[in-house]
């Protein structure tokens, strides 16, 4: 499909918003299914006007009612240009294409430019990306399974249309070359297109429009999805080397902020063996890394968006009301999302990796008001049990320690930088400053609940083994499932590091919302924000491996 026409009575009398909300529905099941798409244009039309709708990652617009009587010219050419046959004019990325067989995608190549200016076109490995962000207006994040077409390896390509105003990935990626626990980049192709050209220079102007730029990366990557664990030790495995990832990042000055359960990988040898210690989980997609050191008055004035499931406390109450202060996004939030994503898993999955129906919480922490979500995690974080029956039945009590234990480290911290975000102090803000003095200990107590888990693990199958030997096998297992749908050097490198000498006061940025606006010179209407996140319920990304059994819910 390259376009659509909507069809209305004159005397319905539509408003333009609402028109703009309808036609949206089609445009995001087209940016859906047709993930090679830069923008979508479309009219409306009455037995006397029409209308021309576009839509790209940065909003919508829309012109005012044309009269098709008394400008049959203008009418005709909007016809004849939204069924062109040059692809591009339609706004179809020309870069991704596609063997098609019996009206089907059957095979495809993604052809990317290297730094040196050079073409290279990889194979895709699966006709469709693997990972997915379903709003209109916003990133628009598309990950790309392909192979290289000489050394035949795994790898994976990251388009994206990030903000002008942020800094972009690359270059947090140059940075951290060789890095264990954190994806590395081959190579980057940046300024593929930008929003502001897909519109008339009038509509830039608008206070609401944000340009966005788009930009492509390739990285290494030889495993899969955390959620395609096998066994208690390879998740504890790939969460340590995670953090432990994050660390080397923090090392690096650099802080991720987007920890999520699509952001961890499993890894895996180029020849499909099990890879060292250090490198048996990574991190991906740094998007909304930040440099730790940086002035509060450069970051980006781009609006978070994404699922809420994984967002810490502190993070999530300054999104809320109008706190007395905003604390930044630290360490500590991240290790929140970690945990965070340990939990989803044991709550959802066995320890072999079958998975059960969705607790009814994990559903509510993604689709609830922001505060109302910050009680139900303080809630969370102070329960004695675990939430979900027969979790502690389906994984090894080592998997239950971590996570008891995960659990008791997060829950002051949680309470002191809520009482610091409510209480503007000078003693608020020095307990902050005292809190960030602590980070060495933050990383290594939470990396000890792992390695001990594991290293307990691994002695039970090395018992268990000699114990087969001997012909008297009692191993762990797990009930059946009802299935549905040591310390480190990095002390001596931060012990003198503090996270920010003065906190930011509380200040708020504008949003990035897609708005429709008329492109016209000196005339402009804004669709309302709200009523477009209504067309979006499934906020956020698609798992690596399919469908996500939360996202089924949604």
């Amino acid at each position: 499909m390259s376009s659509f026409e909507e069809m209305k009575v004159e005397k319905s009398n539509v408003s333009a918003t609402a028109q703009g909300l309808q036609v949206a529905v089609y445009v995001r099941q087209i940016f859906i299914h047709q993930p090679n798409r830069r923008y979508v244009r479309a009219l409306v039309l009455t037995e006397t006007n029409l209308r021309l709708f576009h839509f790209d990652r940065s909003g919508g617009l829309y012109t005012p009612y044309i009269n098709i009587h008394q400008d049959p010219y203008t009418f005709v050419r909007l016809v004849v240009g939204l069924n062109s046959l040059d692809e591009s004019v339609l706004g179809f990325d020309m870069s991704i294409q596609w063997k098609i067989e019996d009206g089907r995608k059957i095979d495809g190549t993604l052809a990317t430019r290297r730094e040196d200016d050079t073409e290279i076109i990889y194979n895709l490995s699966k006709v469709d990306p693997i990972i997915t962000f379903f709003d209109i207006s916003g990133r628009g994040t598309q990950w790309w399974s392909v192979s290289d077409p000489i050394t035949g390896d795994k790898l994976l390509i990251k388009d994206c249309w990030k903000a002008e105003d942020r800094v972009s990935e690359y270059k947090h990626l140059k940075k951290t070359t060789g890095l264990p626990g954190v994806a590395q980049m081959l190579s980057f192709e940046r300024n593929r297109g930008k929003t502001e050209d897909f519109r008339a220079p009038a509509s830039t102007a608008h206070k609401d429009f944000y340009n966005r730029v788009a930009v492509r990366i390739v990285i290494n990557s030889y495993g899969e999805s955390i959620e395609s664990f096998k066994s208690p030790r390879d998740l504890l495995c790939a969460l340590r080397d995670a953090i432990k990832g994050h660390m080397n990042l923090y090392l690096k000055q650099i802080l991720h902020r987007d920890v999520t359960i699509n952001n961890i990988m499993l890894g895996k040898k180029a020849d499909g063996s099990n890879p060292d210690p250090g490198y048996r989980g990574f991190l991906i997609d740094l998007y909304m890394a930040i440099k730790i050191r940086r002035d509060t008055d450069k970051l980006s004035s781009e609006r978070r968006t994404g699922s809420r499931l994984y967002l810490s406390i502190a993070v999530l109450l300054c999104c809320t009301r109008d706190p007395l202060t905003i604390l930044p996004h630290d360490h500590l939030d991240d290790l929140e999302s970690f945990f965070y994503v340990y939990s989803y898993i044991i709550h959802v999955y066995d320890s072999s990796g079958a998975s059960y129906a969705i607790p009814n919480m994990f559903i509510r922490w993604e689709q609830s008001p922001a505060a109302e979500i910050v009680e139900l995690k303080h809630a969370f974080l102070r329960r004695k049990n675990l939430n979900g029956k027969g979790v502690e039945e389906r994984w090894p009590k080592q998997c239950i320690k971590v996570f008891q234990g995960f659990r008791k480290f997060l829950l002051p911290h949680a309470d002191k930088k809520t009482n610091i975000i409510y209480h503007d102090s000078y003693e608020n803000k020095k307990d902050f400053k005292y809190l960030m003095d602590d980070i060495v200990k933050h990383y290594e107590t939470v990396l000890h609940l792992f390695n001990n888990a594991i290293d307990s693990l691994e002695e039970e199958d090395a018992s268990a083994s000699e114990t087969v030997q001997d012909g008297s096998a009692n191993g762990f297992s797990t009930s059946a499932p009802n299935y549905s749908s040591g310390r480190n050097g990095l002390k001596r490198e931060l012990e003198d590091e503090y996270y920010m000498h003065e906190l930011p006061q509380a200040k708020r940025g504008p949003g990035s919302e897609a708005t429709i606006s008329n492109p016209q010179e000196g005339r402009y209407e804004v669709l309302p924000s709200r009523k477009l996140q209504l067309l979006t319920p499934e906020r956020g990304t698609r798992p690596i491996h399919g469908p996500s059994p939360l996202r089924s819910k949604l």
